[in-house]
């Protein structure tokens, strides 16, 4: 178990790292920083981050990835190191439950090291207000306790809504996943379809390619047989056409 000083110990530590992270996150220079950048809402899209010192309007918005500010020489930072420390200081600083809304981790802390000894998973014997706590019940972990009878009442009503709506979400979310396999399933069919279809253009296409193949075997043939019947024809012809002797040379 850990001791008092360990934990405040663990405690600055969280602090720091909260702190750092704020002062990184405020002072870069990024278009949400910058004191001449105005988010102006544009008609079918939303707020856009817009230059203000520009000679024309010009969009600069980290957000939808057009982010001028690191090459501008007009940045102007909107936030100082001291104020942002001072606000971070005052939020840890603040009660418990306002902690809590930013830095769970730093209001569990802080609440250790209270001077409530109970701990927390003993609700019977837990109660942040006093003799006038009502203990409400174990919402998702953690236990909810009220001021009163009225707030219980209240608290009850809202959490169990919360747990009506929570398995609302979860009946929707288990709807998609059917209709999505549903639709994996319908994709999966139709990819088993396409394929049949290539391979009977790859058939058919083979056999456009044999029968292809046979027919110029076969017009090579003729052109061949063609050849021979023209070179024949000509011989016959140059017979033909060779000087005939008159009959009176033919006996001398």
């Amino acid at each position: 178990m850990k001791t008092v000083g360990e934990v405040r110990q663990k405690l600055k530590q969280v602090r720091f790292r909260h702190a750092k992270r704020v002062l990184e996150d405020a002072l870069s220079i990024t278009s949400s920083n910058c004191e001449h950048n105005t988010l102006v809402d544009v008609p079918g899209v939303g707020e856009v981050g817009v230059c203000d010192v520009a000679p024309t309007p010009v969009v600069c918005d980290a957000a939808r990835g057009c982010d001028l500010a690191s090459s501008c020489g007009r940045f102007s930072g909107l936030h100082t190191k001291d104020t942002v420390k001072e606000q971070v200081e005052a939020t840890l600083n603040a009660p418990i439950p306002e902690v809590a809304a930013k830095y769970p981790d730093a209001a569990a802390l802080m609440w250790v090291l209270t001077d409530d000894p109970a701990p927390p998973d003993a609700p019977a014997l837990t109660d942040p207000f006093g003799e006038s706590g009502v203990f409400v019940g174990a919402f998702f972990g953690v236990n909810v306790w009220a001021g009163s009878t009225h707030e219980r009442s209240v608290l009850a009503t809202s959490l169990n809504a919360l747990v009506e709506s929570e398995a609302r979400l979860q009946r929707e979310v288990a709807h998609k996943d059917e209709a999505l396999q549903s639709a994996r399933d319908e994709l999966d069919a139709m990819q088993a379809d396409l394929q049949q279809v290539h391979e009977k253009f790859s058939a058919t296409e083979r056999a456009l390619s044999v029968v292809e193949a046979d027919l110029k075997g076969r017009v090579q043939q003729l052109e061949d047989a063609l050849r021979a019947v023209t070179e024949e024809r000509d011989t016959l012809q140059a017979r033909v056409d060779l000087p005939m002797l008159s009959p009176s040379r033919w006996f001398k």
